[in-house]
């Protein structure tokens, strides 16, 4: 895998930008680089308290409020530059390069309440073995979630899988059941972003944490906090990206400032339809814990927002790489209070790596999941083009029906966006786990790849129609 092994820290590269060619490296990998080395072989070695304030001062030059310019002339992103100034403003991500003596910048054009019904609570008496056998599914396809009466069963059933979180915190089953009714209801009819797609987040989710193992890494409140995240992440979703509604001065954008707008909007929704009568399931607990929940499933679902999701790798990564050293990050939480006060840090960066994985989760899906996945979105991305046509604004990268494919950019989605996170999530699950996942990664990087090399650069739409899925694919490893 990547990142250091045992060889200690003297026996690694001291150029942390040999490493570019394999995975993303932004200014905190740099930096703790820099820090390590200085630690271990400079004239003046850190103390360990000193070493652990200088990591907290990198940890806010990368705070996710903050949105940075991606360069794409470094060696990771190595001739995929074309496909790098397409897919990414597409992912509302702004990224920049030098050429010559001059800096180019992508930029986004500046042109310009559901009713509710409650279904019958399922019982949580006893294990039901058939929600069991659909949350640990990992050839899960979210197609077949058609009544949300059933869903609110299946997911309530996630709660209590590995552990009864409801007995934990003393929730209510009933306020939680018809929260979760109450947030399905407002998810919108949109080609993606439904509640389709929320379901498949939070199985996502809960394979790595039950089936992979990962569950051990986090805490009580903090598998609460995720779980109640992936369910909430695009409540109310329209369909449009961030970028849209800042150019056309919609007014969730307006709402709120421009900053990560929609996942704003979802966290607020969450906590809107919580207050309701009778839906708020954490009402018995102390202040100070529904605070810290409340700022937990905030911090998960703004780390959605695609227009940090190098500044995530990056963080996420160099800590990962940390995991075999003294310090050792994401340890399980067995720990006095000192150190767990120091854990919160990473505690906070895991969490928000796995929503934010499990938001990208249909990519490691079997084939015949995933390539669906993509012609949903491909299609909902075309919508918003028709209307940016229709408005006289610029169409954004990848909106274009007309000339633009999300099938073929998932060579580079999958390899330079997909992969860079899904690497270090894996050191947290079981290897079958994580073979699984990435197994078919690369088998849905290889198939788009053979689709376009027979059919050319069609839209996902027009080429999965044309798929023949009994062709065996060989696999990289």
């Amino acid at each position: 895998r990547d990142g250091p092994g045992e060889n200690s820290t003297a026996q690694r590269p001291k150029d942390p930008l040999a490493r570019e060619d394999t995975q993303y490296v932004g200014s905190y990998a740099i930096l703790l680089e820099f820090l390590d080395e200085c630690r271990s072989q400079g004239c003046a070695p850190l103390s360990e308290k000193r070493h652990r304030k200088l990591l907290e001062a990198v940890e806010d030059l990368c705070q996710q409020g903050s949105t940075k310019r991606v360069k794409v002339d470094q060696a990771f992103f190595s001739g995929t530059e074309s496909q790098s100034m397409t897919v990414l403003p597409a992912m509302c991500i702004d990224v920049e390069t030098r050429r010559g003596n001059k800096r180019h910048r992508s930029r986004y054009a500046t042109r310009e309440a559901t009713a509710i019904s409650i279904g019958a609570c399922p019982s949580m008496r006893e294990p039901d073995v058939l929600q069991a056998k659909v949350l640990g599914d990992f050839s899960f396809d979210s197609r077949t979630r058609q009544d949300v009466k059933q869903d609110v069963k299946t997911l309530l059933h996630g709660f209590v899988l590995w552990h009864d979180l409801l007995d934990e915190f003393q929730i209510s089953q009933y306020s939680l059941c018809y929260w979760i009714d109450a947030i399905a209801k407002q998810y919108l009819e949109v080609p993606y972003h439904n509640w389709q797609h929320a379901f498949d987040v939070f199985q996502f989710a809960c394979l790595g944490l039950w089936e992979g193992g990962a569950c051990k890494f986090f805490r009580y409140q903090d598998l609460l906090a995720l779980l109640l995240a992936t369910i909430a992440h695009d409540v109310g979703h329209e369909g449009k990206n961030n970028a849209f509604l800042v150019k056309t001065n919609h007014s969730i954008a307006v709402t709120y400032n421009d900053i990560s707008p929609l996942e704003n909007m979802h966290a607020s929704k969450c906590f809107e339809t919580l207050h309701r009568p009778g839906l708020n399931f954490l009402e018995t607990l102390p202040r100070d814990q529904v605070i810290a929940i409340r700022r937990s499933v905030i911090d998960a679902i703004l780390a959605t927002d695609m227009a940090h999701h190098f500044d995530c790798v990056d963080r996420f990564t160099a800590r990962v790489a940390a995991k075999e050293q003294e310090l050792h990050p994401f340890s399980p939480p067995l720990i006095n209070e000192k150190e767990e006060a120091e854990s919160e840090g990473d505690s906070r960066m895991l969490m928000q790596a796995f929503m934010h994985m499990a938001d990208l989760g249909h990519c490691c899906r079997p084939w015949h999941v995933h390539k669906h996945a993509v012609v949903r979105l491909e299609e909902e991305f075309f919508q918003q083009g028709d209307m940016e046509r229709e408005l006289g604004v610029d169409i954004m990268p990848m909106m274009n029906r007309h000339c633009d494919s999300a099938a073929v950019a998932q060579d580079f989605f999958l390899e330079k966006m997909v992969k860079p996170l899904l690497l270090p999530f894996c050191h947290f699950l079981s290897p079958d786990c994580s073979n699984l996942l990435r197994e078919d990664l690369d088998g849905n990087k290889a198939r788009w790849n053979s689709l376009i090399l027979r059919h050319g650069s069609l839209a996902a739409t027009e080429l999965v129609p044309l798929d023949d899925s009994t062709v065996a694919f060989p696999v990289p490893l």
